[in-house]
């Protein structure tokens, strides 16, 4: 007997959707072709998401969803888990990151998200102009890393790429000195540094009100 088909549902069309897209590319995502894979005609998606705008928010919120956001402890090290935890999405789902990057939140499942992060800040002791601020410089910077992260790891998957060959270089000194400097192995010291200075930013903003538990820390 055949397989029984799995019942359509929201969450099985995001999921079908997040795996087309790391397995094709964001570009290729179609609701023929996810229906297609889901065993229904496109149509029938459409009682579950309304639009396909609709159904990349679902997986933009997907994404965010695996943000790790502490809800307690030092604020500082509460953002270092959560720039470490965005980054890795970059590195679990590169094709599918983007939407993470460039898309604005729209559903309700994101809402959570962004007040857990905004009180993160205001454990620091900024207020909400400060929080504001901060809230774009850090997302400026997980955001830059995280792309970095995605066109690295994709020019390494190309055999005609050409930018690490040193005699590609030859005739730019420079460029072949800091070139094998931004390869995958030192990402990761490059995003820590970066990491420090956007957190030291962070608690030295003037409009920052320092508790008493804070100064300890």
């Amino acid at each position: 007997m055949p397989a029984k088909r799995q019942k359509l549902t929201r969450e099985l069309i995001i999921d079908k959707a997040l795996e087309l897209i790391e397995q094709d590319g964001l570009e290729n995502l179609s609701t023929r072709a996810l229906g297609k894979n889901l065993g229904v005609q496109a149509m029938a998606l459409y009682h579950h998401v309304p639009s396909k705008d609709a159904l990349l928010d679902d997986v933009t919120a997907r994404l965010a969803s695996m943000i790790t956001i502490p809800t307690e402890g030092q604020w500082r090290s509460s953002l270092e888990t959560m720039a470490r935890s965005y980054i890795a999405i970059a590195r679990s789902h590169p094709r599918a990151f983007p939407l993470l990057a460039g898309r604005r939140f729209n559903s309700p499942e994101t809402l959570p998200i962004l007040e857990k992060v905004f009180s993160i800040f205001r454990r620091a002791g900024l207020p909400p102009e400060g929080i504001a601020s901060a809230f774009r410089f850090m997302g400026y910077f997980m955001n830059g890393a995280g792309l970095a992260e995605v066109a690295t790891l994709e020019a390494a998957r190309r055999k005609d790429f050409q930018l690490p060959n040193l005699d590609f270089l030859a005739e730019y000194p420079t460029a072949r000195e800091v070139v094998p400097l931004l390869s995958l192995p030192h990402l990761d010291g490059i995003f820590e540094k970066g990491l420090k200075a956007i957190l030291d930013s962070v608690e030295n903003d003037p409009t920052r009100v320092r508790t008493e538990v804070q100064a300890a820390e």
